[in-house]
């Protein structure tokens, strides 16, 4: 397993393997790997003959306010669960590296300033101005900014997204197809604790006690595609119903249907749309989503 720093060294490399015929697969990363990256990478490693992993905290998808500094850093961690997993090249950038005027001894509120300089990405405001959206108002143009520099660099033929962050996932499948980027992007399922809780790298924020409140923003999502299923489709009656489930500790910021391909909200919970929630246990944010078929 290569561990590469610089873009422009990745980049020969993966030139060499395509031109080896290699498919390239790519799991872009924070870090803090758990389960459920693994299970990316594991579905990379099962589709492709290569498999890179980013490991990245992007900067300039947090907001001042957020926590990049406190965001779960582990290295050495991430490096054996990549090499367990099968995984070929971790790709190990530095801020510098990805942004050239980052200054590594400044403040994020200083550094976020490279974005007036900086060429990004503007996702369209009906993408963005819902769900995590409103309360991140700057996240998803830094999150599609850092991935189309990845895809640049990788050019990969496949690239692995997970579903618990599903508007992240439907806006890059869009950003792909409106920029005729060729890269295919595969969405994989949440992987879940015994309890129900999405795993999260965030997780590693929660006492024992509060991983035990949150699971049951899964027992909200689990009765409202239960309800579901069973008939109901007004969004009210079975979001009234279900929130019930909730533990009083939990704070739901956002909770809402929406179309799986456009993002529109929907006032009836049909197919092909899916339900998000965003909830606060402690000031600890957490998102997850059920996907109705």
């Amino acid at each position: 397993m290569q561990i590469i720093k610089k873009a422009n060294e990745l980049t020969e490399i993966i030139n060499e393997l395509k031109k080896e015929g290699k498919k390239i697969g790519l799991v872009p990363t924070m870090g803090a790997l758990h389960r459920g990256h693994k299970s990316l990478i594991d579905a990379a490693r099962k589709d492709c003959d290569i498999v890179v992993v980013s490991i990245f905290v992007n900067p300039i998808q947090f907001g001042e306010n957020e926590d990049f500094d406190k965001y779960p850093r582990n290295f050495e961690k991430d490096k054996l669960v990549c090499k367990e997993a099968g995984c070929d090249i971790i790709f190990n950038p530095e801020p510098q590296e990805m942004y050239a005027d980052y200054k590594k001894e400044a403040s994020l509120k200083e550094n976020l300033k490279i974005k007036e300089e900086f060429y990004t990405i503007k996702v369209p405001t009906k993408y963005t101005n819902k769900l995590c959206g409103k309360s991140r108002p700057d996240h998803f143009n830094g999150v599609c900014t850092i991935v189309l520099k990845l895809f640049n660099i990788i050019k990969p033929n496949v690239a692995y997204f997970g579903q618990k962050d599903i508007q992240q996932l439907i806006i890059i499948k869009n950003m792909v197809k409106s920029l005729n980027i060729n890269t295919k992007i595969q969405g994989c399922p949440i992987v879940r604790e015994e309890s129900g809780l999405a795993l999260s790298s965030r997780n590693s924020y929660l006492t024992e006690s509060q991983k035990e409140k949150a699971s049951t923003i899964f027992k909200v999502l689990s009765n409202i595609e239960l309800m579901f299923n069973e008939g109901f489709t007004n969004k009210n009656e079975i979001f009234e119903q279900s929130k019930k489930l909730l533990h009083k500790d939990i704070e739901i910021e956002y909770l809402e249907v929406c179309d799986i391909n456009t993002l529109d909200y929907s006032e009836k919970i049909l197919h092909n749309s899916f339900v998000a929630i965003a909830a606060k246990i402690d000031n600890i944010r957490l998102i997850d989503n059920v996907v109705l078929s």
